[in-house]
Formats: C-alpha cells, sequence, structure tokens
C-alpha cells in the first residue's frame, strides 16, 4: 500500500513538472511568435519602406527636369548652381565660396553684375533730398539702387537675378516681374518666375502655382512648390501634390553642395511632415526612412534621423516643424 501511495505521489509530481514546462513552452511559443511578427511588420527594404509610406511604385522622371524650367530646357553649362528657375544664360556667372558648413565647402553662384556706381547713387539721393526738403525713404533707396544695378537687363533676367538674394520686398523687382508677365502672359518660365517672386503663401502666389500645375501637371519643382503654398489650407492635396513631386523628381540635385536643390529630397521631406501633421505618424515614419536609404546628401539623412527620433519618443524634441492651423480642424504640433 505504501509502496502504490509513493508511485502515485511520485508520478502526480512528474505530471505537474511536465504540466508546468509545457506551459511554459507554450508561452515562450507565443512570446517568440509575437516577436517575430513585430519584427517582421517592420520594413526592411527599401521597396518596404516606399510601400509603407504610400508612395508612387514608379519613380522614374518622365519629363525632363529642366524642360520648362531653363530657357532652353537643358542644364546650366556649370557643376555647381543653385536653382534652374533663376538662370540666365546670357550672363557669365561667378561662383563664391561663402565658408564652412558642417566641414563641407558651402559654395554658390551668381551671375557676375557689377554693382552699381555708390558716388553717382548718393548723388542722386542727395538731389532728390535737397528737391523735397526730407530724407529719401528707404524703399525708394532700395528701388533707385535696384534700377541702377539692373536696369540694363530685360525685366524678366532682372527678376531672376534679383529673387535668390531678395530678402526685402522691393518694389523694382515687383514692377520688371509683372512687365515680363505683361509681355508673354502664356509663357511658362515667365509665369514661374513671376510666382517665385510673389509673397510666400499669398493668394496671388497660390494662383500661379495652381495655373503653372494646370499647364505641366508632371513638373516636379512645381507640384513641390504648390503643395507647400497650400499645405496648411488643404493638406490632403498637398500630400499628393508631394507624392507626384516624388515620383517625377529626378535622383540628382541641382547643382552640388549645399548651393544644390533636391527636389525630391525636399518633396519626401514635406511629405512626410504633412503625414505626421495628418496623425498618419507610421506613414511620415516610413517616409523618413525611405528618405534615410535613398539621400546622397550626409545632412538630410542625420535630418531624417532626428525626425524619426521625434516621432519615437512623442514629439519631445520639436524637429518636425509645423506652423499650427487656426480654424481649419487639422492636426496642430502635439
Amino acid at each position: 500500500m505504501k509502496l502504490r501511495m509513493r508511485y502515485f505521489t511520485t508520478s502526480l509530481t512528474f505530471f505537474v513538472i511536465l504540466l508546468v514546462g509545457c506551459s511554459g513552452c507554450a508561452q515562450k511559443t507565443m512570446q517568440e511568435t509575437e516577436l517575430t511578427e513585430q519584427t517582421t511588420s517592420q520594413p526592411k527594404t527599401i521597396i518596404e519602406y516606399q510601400i509603407a509610406a504610400g508612395l508612387p511604385a514608379e519613380l522614374t522622371p518622365r519629363e525632363n527636369p529642366y524642360q520648362g524650367i531653363t530657357i532652353n530646357n537643358e542644364a546650366p553649362s556649370f557643376t555647381i548652381y543653385n536653382n534652374p528657375v533663376y538662370w540666365i544664360p546670357e550672363l557669365e556667372y561667378k561662383t563664391v565660396w561663402s565658408g564652412i558648413y558642417n566641414h563641407r565647402d558651402n559654395y554658390y553662384s551668381s551671375p557676375d553684375i557689377p554693382d552699381y556706381d555708390v558716388n553717382v547713387f548718393n548723388t542722386r539721393i542727395a538731389e532728390l533730398e535737397k528737391e523735397r526738403g526730407e530724407p529719401v525713404p528707404e524703399k525708394e533707396r532700395m528701388y533707385i539702387g535696384a534700377k541702377m544695378k539692373y536696369g540694363h537687363l530685360t525685366p524678366l533676367n532682372a527678376a531672376k537675378a534679383m529673387l535668390p538674394g531678395s530678402i526685402h520686398t522691393n518694389q523694382y523687382l515687383s514692377d520688371v516681374v509683372q512687365q515680363a508677365l505683361d509681355a508673354n502672359p502664356n509663357d511658362f518660365h515667365t509665369l514661374l518666375i513671376w510666382t517665385e517672386a510673389q509673397p510666400y503663401q499669398s493668394e496671388t502666389q497660390k494662383e500661379g502655382y495652381r495655373r503653372l500645375h494646370q499647364m505641366r501637371p508632371n513638373n516636379p519643382y512645381v507640384s513641390l512648390r504648390y503643395g507647400l503654398t497650400i499645405r496648411y489650407d488643404n493638406r490632403q492635396k498637398s500630400i499628393e501634390l508631394f507624392k507626384k513631386a516624388v515620383q517625377y523628381a529626378p535622383a540628382e540635385r541641382y547643382g552640388s553642395g549645399r548651393s544644390g536643390i533636391h527636389v525630391r529630397d525636399w518633396a519626401l521631406q514635406a511629405l512626410a511632415k504633412a503625414y505626421f501633421a495628418e496623425g498618419e505618424k507610421q506613414k511620415s515614419k516610413a517616409t523618413f526612412q525611405y528618405l534615410q536609404q535613398i539621400t546622397t546628401a550626409d545632412n538630410t539623412r542625420e535630418r531624417a534621423t532626428e525626425y524619426i527620433k521625434d516621432i519615437e519618443e512623442g514629439y519631445k524634441f520639436g524637429y518636425i516643424l509645423l506652423h499650427p492651423t487656426e480654424n481649419k480642424g487639422e492636426t496642430t504640433n502635439e
């Protein structure tokens, strides 16, 4: 009887151990399965990032990137240039080294236009002040200086020469760009320069980019700029425009170094921010990850890393700079 009882106790103990062991195995298997599912659900390849971001499948540009941008539809004859929108084929260009940014040489090119004679300018200002008996306003002084420097150029070329460095509103720029458009109202390139010269995100600029997009719906630069101007009014439409810019943008940048403009990188970054503002954080992250994989610019890759960190840690660092939109019912910064 004791032997049977001991045998029963031993068997029961073994059965309990076996049951616990199997339960642990099952639990471990479930944990491993969940971990595997979580791991495999994360995109790993460039194509997977592209799909997760909802990007167009075809990224090959179907249009010459300079078509309708430069007058002769070709790239500038020199390698270091900022934005071909402002290129003036008739002029000589000078390349200037402006210092070092993040240990990288920073070059930019600009038309070689002699400055106006300061003595002539001062004489003209003195004459006006003597006639009026009061100082010449700063805006008028700027207008006179700009006219003296750029007055020998055609209105369109004068506008293109002034635009890249136009920090303050200059009435002379407004006058010449309007003259250029009045003379050639249906020309894509002229309308583009006119639109670039309008106040940023103004109704006139939005209308200009809308017309340009109708004229060349597959132009990546126009799609990008149009999307940027309406991103706070109609974010869903801006997202579609950014996608189109990515789809048709060339893989290379215009120019080199910081002076170059890379439409595809710019559009991807704008798209990721727009996704973030719409609350689609997974798409936003996937877009930044895709940008990390394909960009050739180290500083862009570093910035994308910062944005991803921002998304993962709940907008803690504020790298994703988004202006809140009032009375639009849209997502603002978190």
